[in-house]
């Protein structure tokens, strides 16, 4: 295959499922009364405890500019905990609170349920084909990312 034509299609291959993610988690988001991008701030908070509001912001590709304003929502709505930092009052701590935690789990609980019942009949085969394909192309991807 030509390199253009893969990196095409490869572009639009990021595109569509990225639009398949999104169309599959908004609803259930909204449902909870959640955005899509305080979903990924709950996620981000559930791996790395206890965030500079500056690094979240940079992990999980908000403008830190919007990223105050974002989580002050959440803390309104008890998801999360904002702090400021004791050695530079300039930096701003936000925390998973046990409402965000509860929250995060019940939405991942949710697209469980919608996985299950999409894919209850595809073969443990169908499974493997797409993890050794994801695993393919995080290499590559890693390749690409590391070409200077």
């Amino acid at each position: 295959m030509d390199v253009k034509e893969f990196r095409d299609e490869l572009l639009t291959s990021f595109l569509v499922v990225q639009s398949y993610l999104e169309d599959s988690l908004n609803p259930v988001c909204r449902e909870c009364g959640l955005t899509l991008q305080q979903f990924r701030i709950l996620i981000e908070l559930d791996r790395h405890p206890g965030r500079k509001a500056g690094d979240l912001s940079d992990t999980v590709g908000i403008q830190r500019g919007n990223i105050a304003s974002i989580c002050k929502k959440m803390e309104q709505n008890g998801w999360v905990e904002r702090r400021r930092s004791q050695e530079d009052e300039r930096i701003v701590m936000v925390s998973l609170t046990d409402k965000g935690r509860d929250t995060k789990k019940t939405v991942e609980n949710m697209m469980t349920d919608r996985v299950r019942a999409a894919l209850e009949k595809e073969s443990e085969e169908t499974f493997d084909n797409i993890r050794a394909g994801l695993a393919s192309l995080c290499k590559v991807m890693e390749r690409i990312n590391s070409y200077e």
